[in-house]
Protein backbone atom coordinates (compact mmCIF):
# COMPACT_ATOMS: atom_id res chain seq x y z
CA UNK A 1 0.00 0.00 0.00
CA UNK A 2 1.65 3.42 -0.56
CA UNK A 3 2.06 5.91 2.36
CA UNK A 4 0.21 9.26 2.02
CA UNK A 5 2.23 12.22 2.94
CA UNK A 6 1.57 13.37 6.60
CA UNK A 7 1.03 17.44 6.77
CA UNK A 8 0.49 18.59 10.24
CA UNK A 9 -0.70 21.88 10.70
CA UNK A 10 0.38 23.80 13.95
CA UNK A 11 -2.89 26.50 14.42
CA UNK A 12 -5.01 28.20 11.99
CA UNK A 13 -8.25 26.16 11.95
CA UNK A 14 -9.75 27.76 8.79
CA UNK A 15 -6.45 27.10 6.70
CA UNK A 16 -6.52 23.23 8.39
CA UNK A 17 -10.42 23.24 6.52
CA UNK A 18 -8.88 24.90 3.24
CA UNK A 19 -6.03 22.60 2.60
CA UNK A 20 -8.42 19.23 3.40
CA UNK A 21 -10.52 21.09 0.27
CA UNK A 22 -7.35 21.24 -1.69
CA UNK A 23 -5.47 18.21 -0.63
CA UNK A 24 -8.68 15.53 0.53
CA UNK A 25 -7.65 12.15 2.37
CA UNK A 26 -6.88 10.48 -0.95
CA UNK A 27 -4.21 12.39 -1.83
CA UNK A 28 -2.72 13.52 1.74
CA UNK A 29 -3.22 12.77 5.41
CA UNK A 30 -3.70 16.27 7.55
CA UNK A 31 -3.30 16.60 10.93
CA UNK A 32 -4.21 19.82 13.05
CA UNK A 33 -2.66 19.99 16.09
CA UNK A 34 -2.69 23.15 18.99
CA UNK A 35 -0.43 22.43 20.74
CA UNK A 36 3.80 22.37 20.97
CA UNK A 37 3.07 18.57 22.53
CA UNK A 38 1.15 17.57 19.87
CA UNK A 39 3.34 18.87 17.43
CA UNK A 40 6.23 16.92 18.91
CA UNK A 41 4.04 13.61 19.28
CA UNK A 42 3.91 13.66 15.43
CA UNK A 43 6.57 15.53 13.91
CA UNK A 44 8.73 12.20 13.41
CA UNK A 45 6.17 11.00 10.84
CA UNK A 46 5.23 14.42 8.90
CA UNK A 47 6.48 15.06 5.61
CA UNK A 48 5.72 18.50 6.08
CA UNK A 49 4.75 21.27 8.67
CA UNK A 50 2.64 24.14 8.51
CA UNK A 51 2.81 26.42 11.23
CA UNK A 52 0.69 29.59 11.88
CA UNK A 53 2.34 32.50 13.25
CA UNK A 54 -0.27 33.44 15.80
CA UNK A 55 0.29 29.39 17.57
CA UNK A 56 1.27 29.64 21.41
CA UNK A 57 4.31 30.79 22.13
CA UNK A 58 5.05 32.23 18.46
CA UNK A 59 5.10 30.36 15.19
CA UNK A 60 9.30 31.08 15.26
CA UNK A 61 9.53 29.94 17.99
CA UNK A 62 7.91 26.82 17.37
CA UNK A 63 10.29 26.69 14.23
CA UNK A 64 13.48 26.81 16.11
CA UNK A 65 12.18 24.44 18.71
CA UNK A 66 11.48 21.76 15.51
CA UNK A 67 14.81 22.59 14.09
CA UNK A 68 16.64 22.05 16.98
CA UNK A 69 15.42 18.50 17.65
CA UNK A 70 17.24 16.08 15.88
CA UNK A 71 14.16 13.89 15.25
CA UNK A 72 12.39 16.61 13.09
CA UNK A 73 15.65 18.93 11.90
CA UNK A 74 14.85 17.88 8.23
CA UNK A 75 11.28 17.93 8.11
CA UNK A 76 10.48 21.00 5.92
CA UNK A 77 8.16 24.00 7.85
CA UNK A 78 5.82 26.10 5.70
CA UNK A 79 5.61 29.62 8.43
CA UNK A 80 2.37 31.10 7.82
CA UNK A 81 3.40 35.04 8.71
CA UNK A 82 2.96 38.64 7.84
CA UNK A 83 4.61 39.60 4.59
CA UNK A 84 7.89 40.55 4.94
CA UNK A 85 8.34 38.15 7.95
CA UNK A 86 12.10 36.97 8.20
CA UNK A 87 12.35 33.77 9.27
CA UNK A 88 15.70 31.77 10.41
CA UNK A 89 14.21 28.34 11.01
CA UNK A 90 11.27 28.51 8.07
CA UNK A 91 12.12 26.79 4.92
CA UNK A 92 9.17 29.06 3.28
CA UNK A 93 6.99 32.58 4.56
CA UNK A 94 4.23 32.45 3.07
CA UNK A 95 1.27 35.16 3.98
CA UNK A 96 -1.57 34.06 6.16
CA UNK A 97 -4.32 34.70 3.71
CA UNK A 98 -2.61 33.74 1.05
CA UNK A 99 -3.72 29.83 0.07
CA UNK A 100 -3.03 29.34 -3.42
CA UNK A 101 0.85 30.46 -2.29
CA UNK A 102 0.65 28.10 0.30
CA UNK A 103 -1.05 25.28 -1.93
CA UNK A 104 1.90 25.51 -4.11
CA UNK A 105 4.78 24.93 -0.99
CA UNK A 106 2.40 21.77 -0.08
CA UNK A 107 3.25 20.68 -3.41
CA UNK A 108 7.28 21.58 -3.71
CA UNK A 109 7.50 19.81 -0.63
CA UNK A 110 5.20 16.88 -0.70
CA UNK A 111 4.88 15.92 -4.78
CA UNK A 112 3.16 12.76 -3.54
CA UNK A 113 0.12 14.69 -3.49
CA UNK A 114 -0.05 15.89 -6.99
CA UNK A 115 -1.68 12.72 -7.97
CA UNK A 116 -3.96 10.18 -6.23
CA UNK A 117 -2.80 7.22 -5.55
CA UNK A 118 -3.94 4.67 -8.44
CA UNK A 119 -5.98 2.21 -5.46
CA UNK A 120 -8.13 5.53 -4.60
CA UNK A 121 -8.33 7.06 -7.40
CA UNK A 122 -12.08 8.52 -7.03
CA UNK A 123 -15.07 7.20 -9.64
CA UNK A 124 -16.79 9.73 -11.96
CA UNK A 125 -19.77 9.55 -9.77
CA UNK A 126 -18.27 9.98 -6.62
CA UNK A 127 -20.29 12.42 -4.11
CA UNK A 128 -18.88 14.90 -1.75
CA UNK A 129 -20.42 15.46 1.87
CA UNK A 130 -22.43 18.00 0.43
CA UNK A 131 -23.99 16.25 -2.52
CA UNK A 132 -25.32 13.16 -1.05
CA UNK A 133 -27.62 14.55 0.37
CA UNK A 134 -28.74 16.96 -2.38
CA UNK A 135 -29.61 14.52 -5.23
CA UNK A 136 -33.09 13.51 -4.82
CA UNK A 137 -33.38 10.56 -7.31
CA UNK A 138 -31.03 8.98 -4.80
CA UNK A 139 -32.24 9.61 -1.67
CA UNK A 140 -36.01 9.48 -1.94
CA UNK A 141 -36.46 6.70 0.12
CA UNK A 142 -40.15 6.58 0.51
CA UNK A 143 -41.86 7.39 -2.83
CA UNK A 144 -45.14 6.73 -3.57
CA UNK A 145 -46.72 3.22 -4.66
CA UNK A 146 -47.87 3.18 -8.11
CA UNK A 147 -49.35 0.80 -10.39
CA UNK A 148 -48.18 -3.07 -9.50
CA UNK A 149 -46.93 -1.59 -5.90
CA UNK A 150 -49.65 0.79 -5.37
CA UNK A 151 -51.72 -2.77 -5.22
CA UNK A 152 -49.41 -4.62 -3.77
CA UNK A 153 -49.44 -1.67 -0.82
CA UNK A 154 -53.66 -1.84 -0.54
CA UNK A 155 -53.43 -5.18 0.03
CA UNK A 156 -50.88 -5.55 2.80
CA UNK A 157 -52.83 -2.56 4.40
CA UNK A 158 -49.68 -0.01 4.35
CA UNK A 159 -50.10 3.51 4.27
CA UNK A 160 -48.18 6.28 2.49
CA UNK A 161 -46.56 8.77 3.36
CA UNK A 162 -45.31 6.44 6.65
CA UNK A 163 -45.07 7.96 9.95
CA UNK A 164 -41.36 10.05 9.69
CA UNK A 165 -38.20 8.43 11.32
CA UNK A 166 -36.98 8.31 14.49
CA UNK A 167 -33.93 8.36 15.71
CA UNK A 168 -32.51 5.00 17.69
CA UNK A 169 -30.20 5.82 20.67
CA UNK A 170 -27.42 3.56 18.54
CA UNK A 171 -27.70 4.50 15.45
CA UNK A 172 -25.16 7.13 13.93
CA UNK A 173 -26.98 10.69 13.78
CA UNK A 174 -24.95 11.23 10.21
CA UNK A 175 -26.95 8.30 9.04
CA UNK A 176 -30.16 9.11 10.76
CA UNK A 177 -29.99 12.42 8.87
CA UNK A 178 -29.39 11.25 5.80
CA UNK A 179 -32.44 8.54 6.24
CA UNK A 180 -34.54 11.75 7.50
CA UNK A 181 -33.23 13.88 4.12
CA UNK A 182 -34.71 10.84 2.20
CA UNK A 183 -37.76 11.20 3.79
CA UNK A 184 -38.39 15.05 3.32
CA UNK A 185 -37.29 14.44 0.28
CA UNK A 186 -39.92 12.09 -0.34
CA UNK A 187 -42.67 14.74 0.75
CA UNK A 188 -41.37 17.28 -1.25
CA UNK A 189 -41.58 14.68 -4.36
CA UNK A 190 -45.24 14.68 -3.53
CA UNK A 191 -46.23 17.61 -3.46
CA UNK A 192 -44.59 18.49 -7.05
CA UNK A 193 -47.78 16.60 -7.94
CA UNK A 194 -50.44 16.92 -5.55
CA UNK A 195 -53.26 15.72 -8.70
CA UNK A 196 -52.01 11.82 -8.05
CA UNK A 197 -53.08 12.22 -4.59
CA UNK A 198 -56.16 10.80 -2.77
CA UNK A 199 -57.74 12.51 -0.65
CA UNK A 200 -57.08 10.75 2.09
CA UNK A 201 -53.55 10.50 1.13
CA UNK A 202 -53.44 13.86 0.21
CA UNK A 203 -54.56 14.71 4.15
CA UNK A 204 -51.75 11.80 5.25
CA UNK A 205 -49.22 13.94 3.21
CA UNK A 206 -50.21 17.01 5.00
CA UNK A 207 -50.32 15.69 8.30
CA UNK A 208 -47.08 14.50 8.05
CA UNK A 209 -45.21 17.14 6.71
CA UNK A 210 -46.69 18.86 9.67
CA UNK A 211 -45.29 16.06 11.93
CA UNK A 212 -41.54 17.30 10.41
CA UNK A 213 -42.25 20.65 10.36
CA UNK A 214 -43.24 20.82 14.51
CA UNK A 215 -39.93 18.70 15.07
CA UNK A 216 -37.59 20.68 12.49
CA UNK A 217 -36.14 22.70 15.18
CA UNK A 218 -35.74 19.85 17.34
CA UNK A 219 -33.73 18.27 14.48
CA UNK A 220 -31.30 21.13 13.25
CA UNK A 221 -30.63 21.54 16.97
CA UNK A 222 -29.10 17.75 16.96
CA UNK A 223 -27.20 18.52 14.36
CA UNK A 224 -26.19 21.75 15.65
CA UNK A 225 -25.25 19.97 18.94
CA UNK A 226 -23.08 17.08 16.56
CA UNK A 227 -21.17 19.81 14.92
CA UNK A 228 -19.68 22.05 18.75
CA UNK A 229 -19.46 18.39 20.09
CA UNK A 230 -17.05 17.91 16.94
CA UNK A 231 -15.46 21.05 17.10
CA UNK A 232 -14.63 20.22 20.83
CA UNK A 233 -13.22 17.25 20.03
CA UNK A 234 -11.28 18.38 17.07
CA UNK A 235 -12.43 16.05 14.74
CA UNK A 236 -12.90 18.35 11.95
CA UNK A 237 -13.82 15.42 9.23
CA UNK A 238 -17.04 15.09 11.51
CA UNK A 239 -17.41 18.66 11.55
CA UNK A 240 -17.58 18.75 8.00
CA UNK A 241 -20.04 16.18 8.00
CA UNK A 242 -22.26 16.94 10.13
CA UNK A 243 -22.12 20.89 9.15
CA UNK A 244 -23.31 19.47 5.50
CA UNK A 245 -25.90 17.20 6.64
CA UNK A 246 -27.24 20.09 9.10
CA UNK A 247 -27.08 23.16 6.38
CA UNK A 248 -29.38 20.50 3.58
CA UNK A 249 -31.20 19.49 6.16
CA UNK A 250 -32.37 23.00 6.83
CA UNK A 251 -32.25 23.78 3.12
CA UNK A 252 -34.92 20.97 2.72
CA UNK A 253 -36.93 22.30 5.20
CA UNK A 254 -37.52 25.32 4.25
CA UNK A 255 -38.59 24.28 0.89
CA UNK A 256 -41.35 21.69 2.78
CA UNK A 257 -42.37 24.48 4.77
CA UNK A 258 -42.56 26.95 1.13
CA UNK A 259 -45.19 24.03 -0.17
CA UNK A 260 -47.03 22.31 2.74
CA UNK A 261 -49.70 23.83 5.11
CA UNK A 262 -49.13 25.42 8.16
CA UNK A 263 -48.90 22.71 11.48
CA UNK A 264 -52.31 22.57 12.92
CA UNK A 265 -53.89 20.66 15.82
CA UNK A 266 -55.33 17.62 15.12
CA UNK A 267 -58.87 19.00 15.94
CA UNK A 268 -58.64 21.51 13.17
CA UNK A 269 -57.87 18.35 10.42
CA UNK A 270 -61.00 16.46 11.10
CA UNK A 271 -62.87 15.84 8.07
CA UNK A 272 -60.52 17.70 5.77
CA UNK A 273 -59.25 16.49 2.25
CA UNK A 274 -57.09 18.81 1.78
CA UNK A 275 -55.24 21.63 3.48
CA UNK A 276 -56.47 23.73 6.22
CA UNK A 277 -56.69 27.72 5.78
CA UNK A 278 -54.07 28.82 8.97
CA UNK A 279 -52.98 31.96 9.64
CA UNK A 280 -49.48 33.00 8.58
CA UNK A 281 -46.48 33.53 10.55
CA UNK A 282 -44.33 31.95 12.30
CA UNK A 283 -45.10 28.46 14.64
CA UNK A 284 -43.43 28.28 18.03
CA UNK A 285 -40.76 26.16 18.54
CA UNK A 286 -41.13 23.06 19.75
CA UNK A 287 -37.37 22.70 21.24
CA UNK A 288 -38.18 24.49 24.97
CA UNK A 289 -34.51 24.26 25.79
CA UNK A 290 -33.52 27.32 22.56
CA UNK A 291 -35.06 29.90 25.79
CA UNK A 292 -33.05 32.57 23.60
CA UNK A 293 -34.55 31.75 20.95
CA UNK A 294 -37.99 31.42 21.96
CA UNK A 295 -37.99 34.68 23.29
CA UNK A 296 -37.13 36.52 20.72
CA UNK A 297 -39.67 35.28 18.50
CA UNK A 298 -42.38 36.03 20.87
CA UNK A 299 -41.39 39.26 20.72
CA UNK A 300 -41.13 39.65 17.21
CA UNK A 301 -45.05 38.25 17.33
CA UNK A 302 -46.23 40.78 19.79
CA UNK A 303 -44.43 43.26 17.48
CA UNK A 304 -46.42 42.04 14.30
CA UNK A 305 -49.82 43.61 14.16
CA UNK A 306 -52.55 41.15 14.77
CA UNK A 307 -55.70 43.20 13.71
CA UNK A 308 -57.15 42.98 16.96
CA UNK A 309 -57.36 45.67 19.55
CA UNK A 310 -56.40 44.99 23.30
CA UNK A 311 -58.74 46.33 25.95
CA UNK A 312 -57.28 44.44 29.13
CA UNK A 313 -55.32 46.99 31.13
CA UNK A 314 -53.43 43.71 32.95
CA UNK A 315 -52.54 42.49 29.85
CA UNK A 316 -50.95 45.84 28.69
CA UNK A 317 -49.23 46.19 31.96
CA UNK A 318 -47.90 42.83 31.65
CA UNK A 319 -46.14 42.77 28.20
CA UNK A 320 -44.88 46.46 29.47
CA UNK A 321 -43.64 44.65 32.62
CA UNK A 322 -41.78 41.81 30.28
CA UNK A 323 -40.43 44.05 28.27
CA UNK A 324 -39.07 45.97 31.16
CA UNK A 325 -37.29 42.87 32.97
CA UNK A 326 -36.27 41.44 29.56
CA UNK A 327 -34.26 44.53 28.26
CA UNK A 328 -30.81 43.76 29.85
CA UNK A 329 -30.71 40.34 29.89
CA UNK A 330 -31.67 40.44 26.16
CA UNK A 331 -28.80 43.19 25.89
CA UNK A 332 -26.16 40.85 27.43
CA UNK A 333 -27.22 37.36 25.77
CA UNK A 334 -28.03 38.95 22.06
CA UNK A 335 -23.79 40.26 22.44
CA UNK A 336 -23.11 36.44 23.19
CA UNK A 337 -25.39 35.07 20.31
CA UNK A 338 -24.37 37.58 18.21
CA UNK A 339 -20.41 36.25 19.03
CA UNK A 340 -21.41 32.90 18.27
CA UNK A 341 -23.23 33.35 15.33
CA UNK A 342 -19.94 35.42 13.71
CA UNK A 343 -17.65 32.09 15.16
CA UNK A 344 -20.06 29.81 13.22
CA UNK A 345 -20.56 31.92 10.39
CA UNK A 346 -16.96 31.80 9.85
CA UNK A 347 -16.84 27.93 10.21
CA UNK A 348 -19.49 27.48 7.78
CA UNK A 349 -17.75 29.37 5.14
CA UNK A 350 -14.26 27.56 6.24
CA UNK A 351 -15.92 24.54 5.26
CA UNK A 352 -16.43 25.23 1.50
CA UNK A 353 -19.44 23.66 1.58
CA UNK A 354 -23.41 24.71 1.26
CA UNK A 355 -23.86 27.79 3.55
CA UNK A 356 -27.64 26.71 4.20
CA UNK A 357 -28.38 30.05 6.45
CA UNK A 358 -27.29 32.66 8.18
CA UNK A 359 -27.54 33.72 11.91
CA UNK A 360 -28.93 36.80 12.95
CA UNK A 361 -30.38 38.31 16.13
CA UNK A 362 -33.24 40.59 15.53
CA UNK A 363 -33.14 44.19 17.72
CA UNK A 364 -36.95 43.97 18.59
CA UNK A 365 -36.78 46.86 20.67
CA UNK A 366 -39.88 49.52 19.63
CA UNK A 367 -39.92 53.35 21.08
CA UNK A 368 -40.69 53.62 24.33
CA UNK A 369 -39.17 50.29 25.41
CA UNK A 370 -37.06 50.70 28.67
CA UNK A 371 -34.00 48.78 28.91
CA UNK A 372 -34.11 48.25 24.96
CA UNK A 373 -31.03 50.34 23.72
CA UNK A 374 -30.35 48.44 20.62
CA UNK A 375 -34.10 48.35 19.35
CA UNK A 376 -34.78 50.61 16.32
CA UNK A 377 -38.35 50.42 16.00
CA UNK A 378 -40.22 48.04 14.19
CA UNK A 379 -43.33 48.27 12.03
CA UNK A 380 -44.13 44.61 11.98
CA UNK A 381 -44.02 44.54 8.56
CA UNK A 382 -41.15 42.17 6.97
CA UNK A 383 -38.10 42.96 4.40
CA UNK A 384 -37.36 40.90 1.96
CA UNK A 385 -33.34 39.45 2.37
CA UNK A 386 -31.09 41.37 -0.26
CA UNK A 387 -28.76 39.72 -2.42
CA UNK A 388 -25.12 41.11 -2.00
CA UNK A 389 -22.60 39.56 -4.03
CA UNK A 390 -22.33 35.52 -5.98
CA UNK A 391 -18.72 34.69 -6.49
CA UNK A 392 -17.78 31.48 -8.08
CA UNK A 393 -14.83 29.57 -7.13
CA UNK A 394 -12.87 26.95 -8.86
CA UNK A 395 -11.84 23.81 -6.19
CA UNK A 396 -10.97 20.68 -6.52
CA UNK A 397 -14.14 19.21 -5.62
CA UNK A 398 -16.02 21.46 -7.64
CA UNK A 399 -17.16 24.89 -8.17
CA UNK A 400 -18.52 26.89 -5.08
CA UNK A 401 -20.80 29.51 -4.90
CA UNK A 402 -20.27 31.78 -2.27
CA UNK A 403 -22.87 33.87 -1.85
CA UNK A 404 -23.12 37.43 0.90
CA UNK A 405 -26.98 38.87 1.55
CA UNK A 406 -28.25 41.37 4.08
CA UNK A 407 -31.68 41.40 5.77
CA UNK A 408 -32.85 44.31 7.57
CA UNK A 409 -35.03 42.18 10.14
CA UNK A 410 -32.32 39.70 11.14
CA UNK A 411 -34.23 36.94 9.60
CA UNK A 412 -32.43 33.59 9.34
CA UNK A 413 -31.85 33.69 5.36
CA UNK A 414 -31.51 30.78 3.16
CA UNK A 415 -30.44 29.82 -0.82
CA UNK A 416 -32.16 28.92 -3.53
CA UNK A 417 -29.62 27.23 -6.02
CA UNK A 418 -29.94 27.03 -9.77
CA UNK A 419 -26.61 26.48 -11.87
CA UNK A 420 -26.10 26.99 -15.31
CA UNK A 421 -23.84 25.44 -17.67
CA UNK A 422 -23.40 27.11 -21.14
CA UNK A 423 -26.91 28.86 -20.64
CA UNK A 424 -28.85 25.74 -19.81
CA UNK A 425 -30.46 24.87 -15.87
CA UNK A 426 -28.28 22.16 -14.87
CA UNK A 427 -30.97 19.01 -13.18
CA UNK A 428 -29.89 17.37 -10.38
CA UNK A 429 -27.51 20.54 -8.50
CA UNK A 430 -29.42 22.19 -5.48
CA UNK A 431 -26.51 23.00 -3.21
CA UNK A 432 -23.91 25.52 -3.42
CA UNK A 433 -21.55 22.92 -4.84
CA UNK A 434 -21.95 21.81 -8.31
CA UNK A 435 -19.84 18.45 -8.58
CA UNK A 436 -17.14 18.31 -11.55
CA UNK A 437 -19.58 15.71 -13.41
CA UNK A 438 -22.14 18.45 -14.56
CA UNK A 439 -18.97 20.59 -16.31
CA UNK A 440 -15.81 20.19 -18.44
CA UNK A 441 -12.95 22.37 -19.63
CA UNK A 442 -14.06 25.64 -21.72
CA UNK A 443 -17.80 25.14 -19.85
CA UNK A 444 -18.99 28.84 -18.96
CA UNK A 445 -20.86 28.14 -15.63
CA UNK A 446 -22.98 30.68 -14.07
CA UNK A 447 -25.23 30.42 -10.72
CA UNK A 448 -28.70 32.20 -9.97
CA UNK A 449 -29.11 32.77 -5.71
CA UNK A 450 -32.54 33.30 -4.62
CA UNK A 451 -32.35 34.57 -0.84
CA UNK A 452 -35.34 33.89 1.46
CA UNK A 453 -36.06 34.54 4.73
CA UNK A 454 -39.19 32.41 6.69
CA UNK A 455 -41.71 35.03 5.30
CA UNK A 456 -41.03 35.28 1.63
CA UNK A 457 -38.13 35.46 -1.20
CA UNK A 458 -36.10 38.13 -2.30
CA UNK A 459 -34.35 39.23 -5.46
CA UNK A 460 -32.42 36.86 -7.48
CA UNK A 461 -29.17 37.54 -8.50
CA UNK A 462 -27.07 36.01 -11.33
CA UNK A 463 -23.26 35.67 -10.77
CA UNK A 464 -20.48 36.57 -13.20
CA UNK A 465 -19.75 33.61 -15.81
CA UNK A 466 -16.86 31.33 -15.09
CA UNK A 467 -14.90 29.68 -17.94
CA UNK A 468 -13.36 26.38 -16.88
CA UNK A 469 -10.01 25.97 -17.51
Amino acid sequence: MVQLPTILVAGGELVYIELMERFPRTVARLIYCDTVGQVLDRVTDATLVVVDNAFEGGGETLCQRLRSDAMSGDVPIVLRAPTGTQSRFADYVVAPNDIEQLSHAVRHYCPAVTTPPAFEQLPDDYLDEDEMFDIESNTVIWRRPEGEDSDEAIATGATWPPPPPELDPRQDLLEFTRTYAGYVNSLLEAYQEPQKLGDDERMRLDEMSGSVLQAMDSMLSQTQTAVNAALMAKDLDRMREMTAARNVMYEKLQRLKLVAPKPTSPSNQVGSPGPVPTATGPHPPDNRAELMRAAVEAEERMARPTGGVSSSKSSKSKKARRRRTTGSAKKAGGRSYGRLALILGILLLGTGGAVGYSMYRRATGRTGDSGSGDGTGSSGKNHKPVMRQVTLQLTDGGILAKSVSYDADGDQVSYIIRWMVNNQPVTGALSARLAKRFYKRGDKVQVLVTPADPYGRGRAMLSQPLTVR
